[in-house]
């Protein structure tokens, strides 16, 4: 382990009104892993409570430091037994060019059921006498967890497709760089490179995708990510061509620590430095989602020794549900983000929302949601509900709405979901004056919204989007297939996925990417994907930006379909009623896919 983890930099807090004092400061061993640990006391004027963010500055952090562990405890108060007095968590470090490191850290946490039942008997008079008596100092011990770097891994992929079975192993990395391809590593003509999308952002999935298993693929959702294009099937209609005719490749990067474009970059390295570019008379990329992004990056990347383009080299880009123009899911953190960094000039450090009846309300609904969330998952309604209170809350508190969205799991399912490191805030949207519309209808009126310059020169300077070919798709009425679904169907669902999952789901080293098993159900995963989907269209209505209401229940179809270019030359590919996960499993897109592949062969 690096000597920088056997020392704990300088903490400090810029907090208006607060005097704080450090307590013993020592170095620990956890687990094999060297750790530093400090211990602040923090003494406010104002109340700690759950419409309080907190920000923590971190001097000197550790580059491949990704998050902290906290133990946050309350000293007594007038109400101390009616709220959540210790909290064990983790929260993502979020780390700005020119700035120091830092974290806000959220107190949702501090109310129960007990001390909702309580606020729903209460007048807004005695709501806001007890939210006065809660405790206004606050013990913090604050630690450095595991050490996270990113990584770019080429798989070879060998298909039986008599056994239907697949086989991977690393075969090229950075930085390690293994040998090129030789004659006994590619039998076939054709090489096709899969790229996946976006990992989840809970702290269970991204240390999932660190595992190291005796395999190729980190993790068992990795195995499954392209499995259903393995299939001989699919070229039932084209005769001269078989699996046979393909080698398989399987684009493995963490999605998390690097950005888009230096994912691109890595890929563009790897296609080179492996020989794929050399050695075969075909090359064919499929991507989704993120990996769409990340595709188009490397094949706009240059080789100097080469003297061409990596997308010279390439043959075919397909590009299935892909945030071509980014989402604007990835710009609900930029309030929080651009405030916590003016605090880092102004030097306050705390941000609180008035204690007013409406705000308390919305909070206690939002809390009462994540709470019975268990229960609401069964009704298709009681979803769209929980999603538009949280859309609610975001209008009113986009700062700790912010907080919220971008912890790790401090509310149920809730968190995790969008955590700015490096590779999410890279996909930011491209349109400025929807973020714009979007900052001007935000109630507290002074946020802004960071555009994706990047993605939008990308798009305007792309080299090769005659290789390209788009496959996207939106749900026409999300409301007609909710409206459809019931108790029973959803119950039959579970049962259903309980029964085919596979064995292999055991084995020590898949590491399950969710703390909430039922989120897992299919039928729930896709009530919540037509949920997201009704409330992206009610987002862009709301703010009067109709042409982004039509989604995939994460992408925008504008995204999908690289709207700010207007361009008739896109070959696009339409489908319909398929969300974001769907569209990349569904036998009608994978059948095209391969149709679209066989019939450049021909040529």
């Amino acid at each position: 382990m690096s000597k920088k983890f056997l020392y704990f930099s300088l903490v400090y807090f810029i907090l208006c009104c607060v005097n704080f004092s450090y307590e013993k400061f020592n170095t620990i061993d956890s687990s094999g892993i060297k750790e530093s640990e400090i211990t602040l006391i923090l003494k406010s004027d104002l109340p700690f409570n759950p419409l309080r963010l907190q920000t923590v500055f971190l001097k000197d952090v550790p580059e491949d430091v990704r998050y902290v562990r906290c133990h946050i405890s309350f000293e007594n108060s007038v109400s101390d037994e009616n709220f959540v007095k210790e909290h064990e968590t983790f929260y993502p470090l979020i780390k700005q060019d020119g700035l120091q490191s830092f974290f806000n850290m959220n107190f949702f946490w501090m109310f129960n059921q007990k001390t909702l039942g309580m606020l729903e008997s209460m007048d807004n008079t005695e709501t806001i006498k007890f939210m006065n008596e809660l405790p206004e100092e606050v013990e913090i011990t604050i630690s450095y967890d595991r050490s996270l770097s990113p990584y770019y891994e080429l798989l070879k992929v060998d298909y039986d497709e008599n056994s239907g079975e697949r086989f991977a192993s690393v075969f090229c990395d950075l930085p390690n760089g293994k040998i090129r391809l030789n004659e006994t590593e590619h039998s076939n003509k054709y090489a096709i490179v899969f790229i996946h999308g976006v990992q989840g952002g809970q702290l269970k999935s991204v240390l999932s995708n660190f595992s190291t298993p005796p395999y190729g693929w980190r993790n068992y959702d990795r195995k499954n990510y392209w499995s259903v294009f393995y299939d001989g099937s699919l070229l039932k209609d084209f005769p001269d061509l078989s699996m046979d005719d393909f080698d398989f490749y399987e684009y493995q990067y963490d999605s998390y620590f690097d950005t888009s474009s230096g994912y691109g970059q890595k890929l563009a390295l790897l296609l080179e430095k492996s020989g794929i570019l050399d050695e075969y008379e075909k090359t064919i990329l499929i991507s989704h989602s993120m990996g769409t992004v990340v595709a188009r990056f490397a094949l706009n990347e240059f080789i100097p020794e080469r003297g061409v383009y990596v997308g010279d080299e390439v043959d075919r880009l397909m590009l299935i549900g892909g945030l071509l123009e980014g989402s604007f899911f990835s710009n609900l953190s930029d309030p929080m983000v651009l405030h916590s960094k003016s605090m880092a000039v102004s030097g306050v450090a705390d941000y609180q929302y008035d204690f007013n009846f409406e705000n308390i309300s919305v909070l206690y609904k939002l809390l009462n949601a994540a709470f019975d969330y268990r229960k609401l998952l069964f009704s298709p309604e009681s979803i769209v509900d929980i999603f538009q209170t949280i859309t609610d809350f975001y209008f009113g508190m986009p700062i700790i709405a912010g907080g919220l969205f971008s912890s790790f799991s401090d509310i149920p399912f809730m968190g995790g979901q969008l955590v700015l490191f490096p590779g999410m805030a890279s996909l930011r949207y491209t349109d400025e004056p929807f973020l714009e519309s979007l900052s001007a209808n935000l109630l507290s009126g002074d946020e802004s919204f960071i555009r994706n310059k990047e993605l939008h020169e990308l798009n305007s300077n792309d080299r090769f989007k005659e290789k390209e070919i788009i496959f996207s798709s939106h749900i026409l009425n999300e409301n007609a297939f909710l409206s459809g679904l019931n108790t029973f169907s959803i119950l039959a669902g579970g049962l259903l996925s309980s029964q085919n999952t596979s064995a292999e789901d055991d084995e020590s080293w898949y590491i399950t990417g969710s703390i909430y098993p039922e989120l897992n159900i299919p039928l729930i995963k896709f009530m919540v994907q037509r949920a997201l989907c009704k409330i992206i269209s009610d987002f862009a209505k709301r703010i009067g930006e109709e042409k982004h209401s039509g989604n995939d229940g994460f992408v925008t179809l504008w995204s999908q379909e690289m709207g700010s270019q207007n361009d008739p030359e896109l070959k696009i590919v339409k489908f319909t009623d398929m969300d974001h996960a769907q569209v990349k499993e569904t036998r009608i897109v994978t059948e095209k896919v391969f149709e679209e592949m066989a019939e450049f062969l021909k040529e």
